[in-house]
């Protein structure tokens, strides 16, 4: 799919190479997902990597991890479709919360952050800001290639119980099931900073729902963290903001950024939504060849 050109985006077949894996298992997913009408006939190559690589290569488990996707873009449509990053809503989002990428790490990790901006209740979406979350998660791989892993990282500072009350138990189950069975992502870790009582409540509730063991993976740090010790077992400094210690830009700087980037590809999200309804299918039918 194509972008707008101020957005650099990775080279598939440098990826395709340091991958380890071949076009030819690359195309065998491509012809795995065909049995399965859910799945749009035109995915990228890039896609099926991404997938491929959270699979450890196995043919049959990537085009299952596609299927589900799809099926919960169908199901869970709230978070998952119409995604213009000019709407109103991902605008509110973006001047209520916080959204950040952070470089590829040493070890090959994404590092994807998200925080309350404004600490008010009444102007949180739960929907909304995984929405948004999503967008960027996905934003980040379409231009920085499919990596090992990911570590998400989420400040609560100013969250209330009343913040957790914007989010039934439904939609976190189902945020959950997303996170672990339909995104491309492996998710190595998750970061909570400034931690309230109620999240090990929240946490101790969803972990049963855990399939894959994603919830065993969560870390709840309070405010007395110790960031040296954090930085050594966890993510370096020099990969983390200024407002934690670390070496990059403040959180504020690296969010216009990222909220430049989104503006940028918006082209990508009316497209992949395109995709999505089968809009493009007739790209794959007429191409004589599978390298999309």
């Amino acid at each position: 799919m194509s972008t707008d050109d101020n957005v650099l985006l990775y080279s598939y077949k440098e990826f395709l190479k340091s991958s380890g894996f071949s076009q030819e298992i690359v195309d065998a997913v491509r012809d795995e997902v065909a049995k399965h009408d859910i799945i749009p006939k035109y995915i990228t190559n890039g896609q099926i990597l991404s997938y491929l690589i959270h699979s450890k290569g196995n043919v049959v488990d990537c085009a299952h991890r596609i299927q589900t996707y799809y099926k919960q873009k169908n199901e869970f449509k709230e978070i998952l479709r119409n995604r213009d990053p000019e709407s109103k809503e991902i605008t509110n989002c973006f001047n209520n919360m916080w959204f950040a990428t952070f470089p590829v790490t040493p070890c090959n990790c994404n590092i994807l952050y998200m925080s309350l901006q404004n600490f008010d209740p009444k102007n949180y979406s739960f929907e909304s800001s995984i929405k948004t979350f999503i967008m960027v998660a996905e934003a980040y791989l379409y231009r920085n290639g499919p990596r090992t892993d990911t570590i998400l990282v989420f400040d609560m500072m100013g969250a209330k119980f009343r913040h957790s009350l914007k989010a039934s138990m439904s939609s976190r189950k189902k945020v959950v099931n997303f996170l672990e069975n339909a995104t491309p992502l492996y998710i190595k870790s998750v970061h909570f900073f400034n931690t309230a009582p109620f999240m090990a409540y929240i946490h101790a509730l969803l972990k049963p729902f855990s399939t894959t063991g994603l919830l065993h993976r969560v870390y709840l740090h309070n405010s007395n963290i110790n960031w040296n010790e954090f930085y050594d077992k966890h993510i370096p400094k020099s990969h983390m903001p200024k407002d934690y210690g670390g070496d990059l830009p403040s959180i504020k700087e690296l969010h216009e950024n990222e909220r430049k980037i989104l503006i940028n590809l918006k082209e990508y999200f009316k497209l992949e939504e395109q995709q999505a309804s089968h809009e493009l299918d007739h790209i794959a039918e007429e191409s004589k060849t599978v390298h999309l």
